[in-house]
């Protein structure tokens, strides 16, 4: 299922398809520098992530934390994805988890797109920290 999707994201974005590496995920690089990482933990749910940029140690990065927070409470409702911080990285990230098997091909690029437009939002917030 994740083939299907990789597939018809690509084709319809005019992209060519990368090849999968040994766990079986899919990178994109995207214009700005961000990558996207495309992958299926089951085979029936795709998981897409993005890395949004280190979490700089002392006050700044704390304020970002709180800034961070406070947008993903006001954001609970509407964004379908979550930011998270990877604590052995210093990272935070973007992630969001779609049920493959109910979405059909017309669907599929729709849900990349809806995944592009909150990861801009939280790439910019945290750019300006």
């Amino acid at each position: 299922m994740l083939e299907q999707w990789i597939e018809t994201v690509c084709r319809s974005a005019g992209w060519r398809a990368p090849a999968p590496d040994a766990r079986g995920r899919y990178r994109f690089r995207l214009d700005g520098g961000l990558r996207v990482e495309a992958g299926s933990p089951d085979g029936r749910t795709l998981r897409l992530s993005a890395d949004l940029g280190r979490l700089a140690p002392g006050p700044g990065g704390d304020a970002l934390l709180r800034k961070v927070g406070l947008a993903a409470l006001a954001r609970a409702g509407t964004d379908t994805g979550v930011v998270s911080l990877d604590a052995r990285r210093g990272m935070l990230c973007y992630d969001a988890e779609h049920l493959l098997g109910i979405m059909r091909a017309a669907e599929m690029p729709l849900a990349l797109q809806h995944f592009l437009d909150e990861l801009d939002f939280w790439a910019e917030l945290c750019k300006t920290g």
